[in-house]
């Protein structure tokens, strides 16, 4: 668990470091997504949403404040705000590591594995792309 956080947390670095450093102005259109996150009814706060792109290679990621409302950004030429339209899936993690550096989910498992979460988005240019996600057991 603790490689896969890592893993993707340096993936996805490298990518915004590389887009960044590349001197490029121009790239894809980035949209506006804000969306909240909901566990039991209640608000996430401090929740790593990622969306993960299915025809394109530009992830977009954001954090969850006390209200669990969350603004995306791409790493496209560096981190900018917004996405890039197209299809997505998404994972939702929340977690803290023990002194003995062992990672302690606080959402259910299967919202942080892309291949379970089970949670998608079409982001569609000029229309509102407010991503409400409610998390369940």
């Amino acid at each position: 668990m603790v490689s896969i956080s890592r893993g993707l947390a340096c993936g996805l670095l490298v990518c915004g470091l590389l887009a960044g450093c590349s001197g490029k102005t121009e790239g894809p259109t980035l949209i506006p997504v804000t969306g909240t996150v909901r566990y039991k009814n209640q608000p996430v706060e401090g929740a790593t949403v990622v969306f993960l792109p299915q025809e394109h290679a530009f992830a977009a990621t954001g954090k969850t404040d006390a209200e669990g409302r969350f603004e995306l950004a791409s790493s496209v030429g560096g981190m900018q705000p917004g996405a890039v339209p197209g299809s997505y899936r998404i994972t939702v993690r929340k977690f803290f590591f023990t002194p003995e550096d062992v990672e302690v989910q606080l959402l259910p498992a299967k919202y942080g594995h892309v291949d379970r979460t089970g949670l998608t988005a079409t982001l569609v240019e000029g229309e509102p792309n407010q991503i409400d996600l409610e998390l369940t057991d």
